[in-house]
């Protein structure tokens, strides 16, 4: 159901951050975090003082082993 609902989600407004953000928590669901990034970079652009964006932009990049940022 809750795949349902992003689906729609997504053909509604694709670009949305909080689309964006619910699609990238899917894919860290998934341990897809190299694909997760750059749905979060988009949605963390459009909102920038996002505490949350941050939090599982930090996530993603421990379990990627992208720890340069």
């Amino acid at each position: 159901m809750c795949k349902l609902a992003l689906d729609a989600a997504v053909q509604r407004a694709p670009t949305s951050p909080e689309v964006l953000a619910g699609r990238a928590i899917v894919l860290m669901a998934q341990e897809k975090y190299a694909e997760a990034l750059p749905l979060l970079d988009d949605a963390e652009k459009a909102l920038p003082t996002d505490a949350r964006l941050a939090f599982l932009q930090g996530a993603c990049w421990v379990h990627a082993g992208k720890l340069d940022k």
